[in-house]
């Protein structure tokens, strides 16, 4: 009798389940699920055949086996340690590098799918919604974005969980879901801690909730508390942040406080690396002469724990680098508004532009690659030509009236991406690519979306057309 009883209850959810399939078989999101499969199976070609990537900085987020590259606890919500506590403590969950790259890799592959999902449901047309869900996916399986996720440092669960927050904090704006705020205030709790310089988007996130709470007031109560947490989120970084960078000492490279390794950094790339930038220090900001980084600099390797010891040979660039490192970049844009306009575009074009650590095959034919991310030379005129396009486009659509959420959202994206690309530039040194890579792909997130949404209008447009003849 029991034995019967299971039966027809195995039975009848078999019967649901095949119910379901055949309506969602039958239904336009068909085409999204053998998106996302497709997207499956090149993303488990790239978890198969990928390596690990460390470099020396990753001592600082997870413990070597190395012990003389441990110089003490890397996780600590205080600040007492090289980092901010969010890669750190995603590592610690895993035994060894494959499992953490593999986490990485899983969380990626769920972040991209869930963008994708969420694009699909912002337009209303299948073509649109094909061509959207298809380049959100297609952008997920550029190489950079693999090479990240099997890299042990923090940009692969920077560039995840801010596309999360993005696709999440969408969805909740056009639906009002509540699980979607949950789920995006989590994420965007936790993506505050990747990098100090991810509170710039915390920031922007925490306005838009005030701005839905003072406009809506039936999603007052849970936007005020989803802004509260991430105002907590951004106090809390802000706080641990000089402790934390007091505590990079004796991890860094140069073995000195963040601050002197950073001007080292900037020094070496940016001044002695570009003659005009160089001609405006020597002549214009007092920076005395050093044979002995000259000779350095002169080469193409950045050798900076050379360049560093030279650097502190020649006693009167280094007592005129502790007098000048907190501000001279900030004298030199108002003594020298050109050349540091100059400088902060081709930093952006190499934040904004192809990169990678070549530790993952390449999904993609190169063609595709250099399309949607060009070298940096063009990578500016480029990036922001098409999403200019995009733009025009979307407002002669008529997007941002009758998609106001989606296409205001995009817009606010690269508007945010744009400001954090040229403050990140100014501030990294060198490796822009490597820190630039979440605005580069938040821009084209943004553009993927608005080129969504203007086919999805014109389509509209076309159909409304053919109906009223």
């Amino acid at each position: 009798m029991a034995g019967s009883t299971v039966s027809r209850a195995a039975a009848s959810v078999a019967r649901n389940v095949a119910d379901r399939a055949a309506r969602l078989w039958r239904s336009d999101d068909r085409w999204l699920v053998l998106l996302v499969v497709a997207y499956l199976v090149a993303r488990v070609v790239v978890l198969a055949n990928a390596t690990i990537f460390t470099s020396f900085d990753t001592a600082s987020y997870s413990p070597r086996a190395d012990a003389a590259l441990n110089h003490g606890p890397v996780l600590s919500f205080t600040g007492h340690a090289p980092r901010l506590w969010g890669a750190p403590l995603f590592y610690a969950l895993f035994p060894d590098d494959w499992w953490r790259a593999a986490g990485q890799w899983a969380l990626g592959t769920v972040a991209w799918a869930t963008l994708a999902g969420v694009v699909w449901t912002l337009c209303r047309r299948t073509p649109a919604k094909i061509v959207g869900a298809a380049a959100v996916l297609l952008l997920a399986l550029l190489q950079i974005v693999g090479s990240l996720d099997f890299t042990i440092l923090s940009e692969s669960l920077t560039v995840s969980l801010g596309v999360l927050v993005f696709a999440l904090l969408v969805r909740w704006l056009a639906t009002g879901s509540r699980r979607a705020l949950v789920g995006m205030s989590v994420a965007a709790f936790w993506w505050t801690f990747t990098r100090p310089d991810i509170r710039v988007f915390t920031v922007i996130v925490i306005v838009v909730l005030a701005a839905c709470a003072w406009r809506a007031p039936v999603r007052r109560v849970a936007a005020l508390v989803a802004a509260g947490s991430l105002a907590v989120a951004a106090g809390w970084c802000t706080a641990i942040g000089p402790v934390a960078a007091a505590s990079f000492a004796q991890w860094g490279a140069l073995h000195t406080n963040q601050t002197e390794e950073l001007f080292l950094v900037r020094l070496r790339v940016d001044v002695f690396g570009r003659p005009y930038v160089r001609e405006v220090f020597t002549g214009r900001l007092g920076m005395p002469p050093c044979p002995g980084a000259d000779r350095v600099a002169a080469n193409a390797d950045w050798a900076l724990l050379e360049f560093s010891d030279e650097y502190h040979r020649c006693p009167e660039l280094e007592r005129w680098g502790e007098q000048n490192m907190d501000d001279v970049f900030r004298r030199f844009a108002l003594t020298a508004p050109a050349q540091y306009v100059r400088l902060t575009y081709e930093q952006v074009g190499e934040a904004l532009a192809r990169g990678s650590y070549d530790n993952v095959p390449p999904i993609l034919p190169q063609a595709v690659t250099r399309a949607a991310v060009p070298g940096h030379r063009w990578a500016v005129p480029w990036g922001y030509g098409l999403l200019a396009l995009a733009i025009a486009g979307a407002v002669a659509a008529g997007a941002y009236r009758a998609r106001r959420v989606a296409a205001w959202s995009a817009t606010l994206l690269a508007a945010a991406c744009t400001v954090s690309v040229v403050a990140v530039a100014s501030a990294a040194g060198a490796q822009y690519w490597r820190y630039g890579v979440q605005e580069m792909l938040g821009l084209r997130i943004a553009l993927i979306m608005l080129a969504a949404l203007v086919l999805d209008r014109v389509l509209e447009r076309r159909a409304g057309a053919g109906a009223s003849v």
